[in-house]
C-alpha cells in the first residue's frame, strides 16, 4: 500500500489471530486499516480480517466495495485483491477488523528450511536429489495468476517442471529446485501464495474380516454376514485402489476371458505399466478380491470391480489426478493404505483430497493412519475417513500394535474408524491364489472401504428407508452420507481406554449397527444434501427435524453428522473452513451438543465443536417420545454447505411440514417458495411434493402452494 500520508486514522484491529503455517498472528501483527491513504496496489495481495464468518449478504456487500476474495484463511480472513477497494470503502461496511499485506515470509514451507539430507527420504529418487542438494516442490499461485513469472524465474535458476495443475480454483507448479537459495528467489514473485515439500508417499504397514465388519457374530456354523444376505456384495460398484502394483493374473483378479477393460470381470483399468507388490497386492484382495469361493481369496465386496494405479512419486502428476481419473472412471469410493510420515502439517495433498469430495461430494476416499504412533499425512485432512487396526478375531476389542493416534495438528479427531488389521490373511504372489497374514493400519483400511462400498449399494439398491430392495427408494448417495452411516455403525472398543478416543476413534465398524433390514429392531433414517444446492446452508442457517423415540424393544440413540469441508487454503493452519454443527432436543427439552460426551455418552450442556465435520450424540437410554434434531451452520464461510445425518435406534419419521420446504423448522415463509422453485426448475426429485413417482410437474406447484396456504 502507498505510503501513510499526514493525518491518517488509524482503525484499530480487532477481531481473531490468523492462523497460518508461518504462526499465528494477532489481528495488530496483521494489518490496522489506514483512512486516508491512497488506493490499494495492483499487484500486492492483502489479508483483510473480518468480525465474523461470511454471509451471502457480507459477500454481496464486499463484491460492492471492490473486494475480490482469493480464499479464506483462519479464523474469519480472506486473501484478496483489494486494487478496486478504498479503506474508506471497507471501513464503512462496519465489519472489517483489518487489512495487511500477505507477506513474502509467509509464503515459504519451514520443512524446506530442513537441508535435505536431514530429511529421512526412503526411495532412491528422493535420497539422490537429497545428496544433490535439490529440493522437490511445489509452488502455489494466487487464484487467477498463472505459470509463466514462476517457469521463466525456475528456467533462470536451472530448475525443472514437473507437472502443472489446477486444483480449487488455483494453480500450482511441481518443481526440482538446485538448492536452499532458489526458494526465496520463488517466493520473492508477486504471483506465489506458497511453497511446499513435495510429498514422499510409502506403504502403511480376509475370510474373519469378512463377518467381523458387518456383525462380529463368529460362525455357528456359518459366519454371520447380514449385507451379503441383503443381496449386498459389490455387485455393479467400483473400487478405486491406489498402492503398491497389483498382481493382476492372481486368482482373485484374472479373467481368462476377457482383457483388462470394461468386460474384465474384476479390473476395468490399470493405469500404470503392470508390475507386482506384495502390499498393493493384500490390500487389493481383501477390498474386492474373489476367486470364486469363501476362502481368504474373496475380499469384503467381492462382488465390485476395481480400477487401479499406484501412488505418485516425485516426477509424476499429483494425487488429485489419479482420484480425479478414477473418478471419471466410475468409482466413487476409494481405498488408500499410503502416506507421507515425514509431516502432519495440512498440505497440498490433504487440499487436494479434500477438494476432490468438496467439488464431487458423491465421493469418500478412506486412508489408512500411520503404523507410528502418532497422526501423520494426509490422514489429518478433513473429508476422508481415517482408519486405524484392531486385534483379529477374537481380539477385536483392543488395537494392533502401535498405531497413529489423534489428534491432528490444529486438534480434530483422527483416526475415525478401526477395523481388524492383525494378521489378515489376504491375497498374494504373482499368480496362483497364494494367501499370506500381515498386520497393519494397510490391511485394516481395504476392509473399511469394502464396507463403504456395501453401503452405497444399499442406498443404490433401495433398501432405505424398507430394508428390502426397491428400486423406487434408490438414489445416489452422498460420500458424507456412507461416511455417517460406517461412523454411526462404530462400537467401543473396550480394551482401548475411554471412548471416542484418540487411539480407535469412534470404535470398530459394524455395519449392522447402522444398516436396517426388515424385521431388525434396531431402524434407521437418513438425511442426504448435497454441496451448493437449494437446501445446503449458509452462515445462520438451520435445517430442523422431528423423529420419535419408541420404548419398547429398547435401542441406543445415536445421531452422527457428517459433511465434506471445503478445501482450506495451502497456508493455512488450522484446516476447518466451514462449520455446522449438530444438537438434539429430548421430549423433556433437554439439548444435546454433537461430541459433547462422557464416559461414551452424550451429556447436556458443553460448547458446540467448531473444528471437526463429524458429530455424533449417544445416548444409551434415549427417553421416549418426539425428539427435534438441529443441524445449525454456524459459520459457512465458503459456497454452500452440504450435509447428512444418519438416526439409528428404535426411530421412526414424524411427518414433515411439505411447506416448510427448506426444513428451517419454523413457520414457511418466502424461503420455501425459493428453495421448492430452485428444486423445481432443476427437475430435483425433491420437488415430486406430490410423491407422483414422476417428473416435478405443475402439479407438485399446486400441490407446495395448498400445503403452503395451510401452514404446513
Amino acid at each position: 500500500m502507498a505510503g501513510l500520508a499526514a493525518g491518517d486514522d488509524v482503525v484499530p484491529a480487532t477481531g481473531t489471530p490468523l492462523s497460518i503455517r508461518a504462526g499465528v498472528f494477532t489481528p495488530a501483527q496483521v494489518g490496522q486499516l489506514h483512512l486516508g491513504r491512497d488506493a490499494f496496489e495492483a499487484t500486492t495481495r492483502y489479508v483483510i480480517g473480518l468480525d465474523g464468518p461470511l454471509t451471502p449478504e457480507r459477500a454481496e456487500a464486499l463484491a460492492a466495495a471492490g473486494v475480490a476474495r482469493l480464499g479464506y484463511l483462519p479464523t474469519y480472513y480472506w486473501l484478496a485483491d483489494l486494487s478496486l477497494a478504498t479503506p474508506e470503502g471497507l471501513s464503512a461496511l462496519g465489519f472489517v477488523t483489518g487489512v495487511g499485506v500477505y507477506r513474502e515470509a509467509w509464503k515459504i514451507d519451514e520443512a524446506l528450511r530442513v537441508p535435505p539430507a536431514q530429511r529421512g527420504f526412503e526411495s532412491d529418487e528422493r535420497r539422490h536429489l537429497a545428496a544433490t542438494g535439490q529440493l522437490a516442490v511445489r509452488v502455489w499461485l494466487f487464484e487467477g495468476d498463472t505459470s509463466a513469472q514462476v517457469r521463466k524465474t525456475l528456467a533462470e535458476l536451472g530448475g525443472a517442471v514437473i507437472e502443472e495443475e489446477r486444483v480449487a480454483n488455483a494453480v500450482s507448479v511441481a518443481a526440482i529446485l538446485p538448492g536452499l537459495a532458489s526458494v526465496d528467489r520463488i517466493a520473492s514473485l508477486g504471483s506465489v501464495q506458497f511453497i511446499e515439500e513435495l510429498p514422499e508417499f510409502t506403504a502403511r504397514s480376509n475370510a474373519t474380516v469378512r463377518w467381523v465388519v458387518q456383525s462380529a457374530t463368529p460362525p455357528n456354523p456359518s459366519p454371520v454376514t447380514p449385507l451379503y444376505a441383503g443381496g449386498l456384495t459389490g455387485a455393479g460398484q467400483i473400487m478405486g485402489v491406489i498402492d503398491g502394483w497389483l498382481a493382476h493374473e492372481h486368482c482373485s483378479f484374472i479373467d481368462t476371458v476377457n482383457p483388462i477393460g470394461p468386460l474384465h470381470r474384476k479390473i476395468l483399468a490399470y493405469n500404470t505399466p503392470f508390475g507386482y507388490n506384495w502390499h498393493g497386492t493384500h490390500v487389493t484382495g481383501t477390498a474386492v478380491g474373489d476367486a470364486g469361493d469363501w476362502s481368504d481369496t474373496r475380499g469384503v465386496a467381492f462382488g465390485a470391480r476395481l480400477v487401479f494405479n499406484i501412488w505418485p512419486d516425485v516426477s509424476e502428476p499429483s494425487v488429485y489426478s489419479r482420484f480425479d481419473l478414477h473418478r471419471q472412471q466410475g468409482a466413487f469410493v476409494h481405498t488408500n493404505s499410503w502416506g507421507n510420515n515425514l509431516t502432519n502439517a495440512y498440505d497440498g495433498t490433504c487440499r487436494a483430497i479434500d477438494s476432490i469430495q468438496w467439488t464431487y461430494d458423491d465421493q469418500l476416499l478412506v486412508f489408512a493412519v500411520t503404523n507410528s504412533s502418532a497422526v501423520r499425512n494426509p490422514e489429518n485432512a478433513k473429508n476422508l475417513l481415517a482408519v486405524t487396526a484392531s486385534g483379529g478375531w477374537p481380539n477385536v476389542n483392543t488395537m494392533c500394535g502401535t498405531t497413529g493416534a489423534g489428534p491432528t495438528a490444529d486438534g480434530r479427531r483422527k483416526p475415525e474408524l478401526a477395523a481388524p488389521g492383525c494378521l489378515t490373511t489376504s491375497t498374494i504372489g504373482q499368480t496362483g491364489c497364494a494367501v499370506s497374514g500381515q498386520s497393519g493400519t494397510s490391511m485394516a483400511t481395504p476392509a473399511v472401504a469394502g464396507v463403504a462400498l456395501l453401503t452405497r449399494q444399499y442406498y443404490i439398491n433401495g433398501l432405505y428407508p424398507s430394508g428390502v430392495a426397491n428400486a423406487a427408494d434408490a438414489f445416489v448417495p452422498s460420500g458424507a452420507l456412507i461416511k455417517a452411516t460406517l461412523v454411526n455403525s462404530g462400537t467401543d472398543m473396550t480394551g482401548v481406554t475411554g471412548y471416542p478416543s484418540d487411539r480407535e476413534g469412534w470404535g470398530r465398524v459394524l455395519a449392522d449397527d447402522a444398516l436396517y433390514f426388515a424385521g431388525d429392531a434396531r431402524r434407521l433414517l437418513v438425511h442426504d444434501v448435497r454441496n451448493g444446492t437449494a437446501r445446503a446452508l449458509t452462515t445462520g442457517k438451520t435445517l430442523t427435524q422431528r423423529f420419535r423415540v419408541e420404548p419398547l424393544p429398547a435401542q441406543r440413540l445415536r445421531v452422527t453428522l457428517a459433511y465434506h469441508d471445503a478445501p482450506a487454503m495451502v497456508g493455512a493452519s488450522l484446516a476447518p473452513v466451514n462449520n455446522l454443527d449438530l444438537q438434539v432436543r429430548s421430549p423433556s427439552g433437554v439439548t444435546y451438543r454433537g461430541n459433547v460426551l462422557a464416559a461414551g455418552e452424550s451429556i447436556p450442556g458443553g460448547s458446540a465443536d467448531a473444528i471437526n465435520n463429524l458429530e455424533q450424540i449417544l445416548l444409551a437410554n434415549p427417553e421416549p417420545g418426539e425428539w427435534t434434531i438441529s443441524v445449525i451452520a454456524s459459520a459457512v464461510n465458503v459456497g454452500a454447505q452440504g450435509y447428512a445425518f444418519v438416526i439409528t435406534g428404535n426411530v421412526h419419521e414424524v411427518a414433515a411440514c411439505i411447506a416448510d420446504y427448506n426444513q428451517s423448522g419454523g413457520t414457511p415463509d418466502d424461503a420455501d417458495v425459493f428453495a421448492f422453485f430452485m428444486d423445481w426448475a432443476a427437475g430435483e426429485p425433491a420437488a415430486d411434493v406430490n410423491q407422483s413417482g414422476g417428473v416435478p410437474d405443475d402439479a407438485d406447484v399446486a400441490f407446495f402452494f395448498e400445503a403452503w396456504a395451510q401452514g404446513c
